[in-house]
């Protein structure tokens, strides 16, 4: 394996997990205790939409992640004299 393919995983990984941080804070928005009592049924109904198209992409990052994280392993298990790329 090159080292190209093993830094696109890395970058791989950095997005998916960017992604699902992104997507729990978003259900923290979504959902804050103090507002739930003021905010419309019509409201409180497309929150609870958005937040379950959310909860799919993150369970969909996460997914992603896995295979990724397995691919990883892999090939650098493969290797004996792995050196992590340079990511700056």
């Amino acid at each position: 394996m090159d080292k190209d393919k093993i830094k696109t995983l890395f970058h791989s990984l950095f997005n998916k997990v960017g992604t699902i941080a992104v997507g729990v804070a978003s259900t923290e928005n979504l959902l804050r205790k103090e507002e739930l009592n003021t905010i419309s049924p019509e409201e409180l109904k497309k929150r609870i939409f958005h937040l379950l198209k959310v909860l799919n992409k993150v369970e969909e990052n996460s997914i992603a992640l896995n295979k990724t994280l397995e691919e990883l392993y892999r090939e650098l298990s493969a290797q004996e004299d792995f050196v992590p790329p340079d990511f700056t």
